[in-house]
């Protein structure tokens, strides 16, 4: 699948793993080089985000049920993100079900902008599958 930003240019690609419940989404930014990994730990339930090392260095809580996910920085050991699932209001009815969306920060660094959107992309897919 292909990101792109607000003018149409690819910021970056996220391929899903085989099967229907995959256990990784790659990352890769607009050259096809390799960013990193989100990794769907089910026993732990959280999503981790690997860099092209392989270390870990984001996890966002898996919940069932809910709107915010907060993101967290592993080496920090802190929050740095949130995302948000809302539905943008507009008239009204049937239509404002069609605008629902994940609200994220753009962070300084691409690859974790990437990352964080990633982590958008794998909520909607279990959410929707």
């Amino acid at each position: 699948m292909e990101i792109v930003d607000s003018n149409q240019q690819v910021f970056g690609y996220i391929r899903k793993q085989s099967g229907i419940k995959p256990k990784d989404f790659h990352l890769f930014d607009t050259e096809q080089n390799y960013v990193g990994a989100i990794q769907t730990t089910w026993i732990n339930k959280k999503y981790v985000v690997v860099d092209r090392e392989k270390k870990s260095v984001l996890e966002m809580p898996i919940m069932t049920s809910g709107i915010d996910y907060d993101v967290k920085d592993i080496e920090k050991d802190r929050n740095i993100a949130s995302i948000r699932k809302r539905t943008l209001v507009t008239y009204g009815g049937q239509a404002n079900l069609s605008r629902e969306g994940f609200y994220m920060p753009i962070m300084d660094l691409p690859d974790r902008t990437l990352m964080i959107i990633g982590l958008c992309y794998v909520l909607n897919f279990y959410i929707q599958t």
